[in-house]
C-alpha cells in the first residue's frame, strides 16, 4: 500500500505569496525603467530644443545690435524691449543700460533692502537683515585680487541668508560694477527695478513704464524715491532675448556688449559676457 504525500497547505501558501512578491517586484522595475526612458526622451527633446531657440535668440540679438548701429549713440542708452520675428519664430528682446540696474557693488544699504522688500516681497527686517549682511561682505578684499567687492551678481549666493528663490528673483535687476555712484536712471530701468524705485508703487511703476515705452523723454519722476536716483548712462549694454522652448519652458540668452570703439573691428560691438538660463514650466 503506497501513501501519497502532498506538501502542506502552509508551503503552497508561501509559494503563492512568493510569486506574487516577484510579480510585483517586476511590475515596480518595468513601471521604473518605462519611467526613466520617458524622462531620458523629454530630456533629449528638450535639449534639442534648447539649442534650437539658442541659435534663433542670438540670431534674435544680432538683428537688435544691427538696428542698433544705425541709431546714434544717444539711442543706445536706456531700456527698450519688443519681439523680434526671426524665421517665423517671435522673440521678445529686452535691451537695457547697466545705469538702470541696481549696482550691488554701490548701492546704497536702503536700496538693497527696498530691493529685497518689492522685488521678492521680503518681511522689513529681514530684508534689511540681508542687505546689511550683503554691504558687510562686499568690504571684504576680493578673492581674486586686492579690490573688494563682488565679482559677479551670483557671488551674492555666497551671502548669509541668501537663498537661490531670493538670487532669481532680483538677478534681472542687478549688476556688480566695480566703478559707480550707486544710484539708479529710472529712464534705463526696467520694470521691476522701477517698482523698487516707487516704494512697491505697481501704479506708478506701470504708468512710467508705459510712458517711456510710448517714447516720452518729458517723463515725470518726481514721485520715485529720488534718494536713489540718477539721471546717467552706460556704454555697456545688456541684451536679453527669450525664446519658447514648449510645455510652458522657456530659454533666457542674454549678452553683454560694449561699443568696440576701433574702426578695425569686425562689429561695431563687442561682446563681453554671453549667458543663458532655461525655466521649466511650473
Amino acid at each position: 500500500m503506497q501513501i501519497q504525500s502532498h506538501p502542506p497547505k502552509a508551503s503552497k501558501g508561501v509559494a503563492l505569496i512568493a510569486v506574487l512578491w516577484i510579480v510585483a517586484a517586476l511590475g515596480i522595475a518595468v513601471t521604473g525603467l518605462t519611467k526613466l526612458a520617458k524622462d531620458e526622451i523629454r530630456q533629449t527633446s528638450l535639449d534639442r530644443a534648447a539649442i534650437i531657440a539658442t541659435a534663433a535668440a542670438d540670431a534674435a540679438i544680432r538683428l537688435s545690435l544691427q538696428d542698433l548701429s544705425a541709431k546714434p549713440v544717444a539711442g543706445t542708452t536706456g531700456f527698450s524691449a519688443g519681439p523680434v520675428v526671426f524665421e517665423g519664430r517671435q522673440i521678445m528682446v529686452q535691451i537695457q543700460s547697466l545705469s538702470g540696474l541696481i549696482d550691488i557693488n554701490h548701492a546704497p544699504e536702503a536700496l538693497l533692502a527696498d530691493l529685497f522688500r518689492y522685488a521678492v516681497s521680503m518681511p522689513p527686517a529681514q530684508s534689511a537683515l540681508l542687505a546689511q549682511n550683503i554691504v558687510q561682505a562686499r568690504a571684504r578684499p576680493s578673492t581674486t585680487g586686492p579690490r573688494s567687492g563682488f565679482d559677479a551678481p551670483e557671488d551674492l549666493l555666497q551671502v548669509p541668508g541668501m537663498t537661490y528663490d531670493i538670487y532669481s528673483g532680483i538677478q534681472p535687476l542687478i549688476t556688480a560694477s566695480l566703478s559707480g555712484g550707486g544710484r539708479v536712471d529710472p529712464m534705463a530701468a526696467p520694470w521691476g527695478v522701477l517698482l523698487v524705485l516707487a516704494n512697491g508703487n505697481q501704479g506708478l511703476a506701470s504708468k512710467i513704464n508705459a510712458e517711456r515705452a510710448a517714447g516720452n523723454t518729458q517723463i515725470d519722476t518726481t514721485q520715485l524715491n529720488q534718494t536713489f536716483i540718477e539721471r546717467s548712462s552706460s556704454r555697456v549694454l545688456t541684451i536679453q532675448a527669450i525664446a519658447q522652448l514648449g510645455d510652458g519652458a522657456t530659454l533666457t540668452r542674454v549678452w553683454w556688449v560694449s561699443p568696440a570703439f576701433t574702426g578695425a573691428a569686425k562689429s561695431p560691438w563687442r561682446v563681453l559676457h554671453v549667458s543663458k538660463r532655461i525655466s521649466l514650466a511650473q
